[in-house]
C-alpha cells in the first residue's frame, strides 16, 4: 500500500510497481498521496497504459472530488442520512450497458434494483442535481446509480468514467 503522507516521490516510485489503485473508506480529507496517485494514473491512461481506479465510500468521494470542475464544491459534507443503511440501488438506463454493470446477469441486476442489498454508512456525498450541473463529472463520469437517505434525500452512489477504468461505489 502507499502510505496516505507519502512524498511525491515516495508515491512515483510505488506507483511504478503497482497496476492499479483501489480508494479504500474511511474519514479523512482529501490530499497527500491519493491526489499524486490519480493525477499518474490520468497521466498513465492519457499514454493508453490501462491503469484502472476503484473507489469506495470516502474513495468514491475523492473521485468525485478529483474529477470535479470545482474539488470543493462538488461534495456535500453532512447532507445524507445514510448511516448504517441497507438500500436497493435506484439504477438508472445506463447501468445495464454499462461497463461495470453491463456483465451482471439481468436477474442479478434487477435483485439489486429491487432488494436492499447494499450498505451505507455515510453522510457526505455527492447530490445528483450538483453532479449534472457540475462539467468535469458530468462530461466525464456516468451515474449508473442514486440511493436516498432516510429523510429521501437522493445521492449519487455508482459511478464509471466514460473513457477512462475508473469506478466507484458510495
Amino acid at each position: 500500500g502507499v502510505p496516505f503522507g507519502a512524498t511525491p516521490e515516495q508515491t512515483e516510485a510505488l506507483f511504478s510497481q503497482m497496476n492499479g489503485v483501489l480508494f479504500p473508506g474511511g474519514a479523512t480529507e482529501l490530499g497527500g498521496s491519493a491526489r499524486i496517485l490519480f493525477e499518474l494514473a490520468e497521466a498513465a491512461n492519457a499514454a493508453d497504459d490501462f491503469f484502472p481506479v476503484w473507489g469506495t465510500c470516502l474513495g468514491f468521494q475523492w473521485l468525485m472530488q478529483l474529477g470535479s470542475s470545482n474539488e470543493s464544491g462538488a461534495l456535500c459534507l453532512g447532507c445524507f442520512d445514510a448511516g448504517n443503511l441497507e438500500n436497493a440501488l435506484e439504477l438508472n438506463q445506463t447501468a445495464s450497458s454499462s461497463r461495470l454493470l453491463g456483465s451482471i446477469s439481468p436477474e442479478l441486476l434487477a435483485i439489486a434494483g429491487s432488494d436492499a442489498i447494499t450498505f451505507n454508512n455515510h453522510h457526505d456525498g455527492v447530490r445528483p442535481a450538483v453532479f449534472d450541473a457540475d462539467p468535469g463529472l458530468s462530461t466525464n463520469w456516468s451515474i449508473l446509480s442514486t440511493n436516498r437517505g432516510r429523510d429521501g434525500e437522493e445521492y449519487v452512489s455508482t459511478v464509471e468514467h466514460k473513457s477512462r477504468p475508473y469506478y466507484g461505489i458510495q
